[in-house]
């Protein structure tokens, strides 16, 4: 069924993997064997200008919406810190609570180098 020296009128098969115990693979390939050569890439075709008009009216509508998006996150992110600094008071009591055994100076301390960090 398979390919033989003495067959004129077929061609030579492919390559042949076998798979080791291992579970590695490895490729026999006939004397003579060559790959076939892989079909070109196909070419983008060029955008007319209606496309590219729609392309570059939907980009920019999209980086309004991005920057209204960071604009808002800025926005939202001061106000969290401005409530934290207005309730820091309390975030400090519930440090001493937390860690009873640093001092009040410390505590501050950390709480000013974390709102600065942040």
């Amino acid at each position: 069924l398979g390919w033989e020296p003495g067959m004129a009128d077929k061609s030579p098969p492919g390559p042949v993997f076998l798979e080791h115990p291992d579970g590695s693979i490895a490729q026999g390939v006939p004397l003579g064997y060559c790959e076939p050569t892989p079909p070109d890439t196909p070419r983008r075709a060029r955008l007319d200008p209606v496309q590219r008009a729609d392309i570059v009216r939907v980009l920019a509508r999209h980086e309004a919406m991005f920057l209204a998006l960071l604009v808002l996150q800025l926005f939202v992110g001061c106000y969290f810190e401005k409530l934290h600094i207005e309730f820091r008071e309390d975030a400090v009591f519930e440090l001493t609570l937390t860690y009873p055994a640093l001092g009040a100076r410390v505590l501050w301390m950390m709480y000013w180098l974390s709102c600065t960090a942040e």
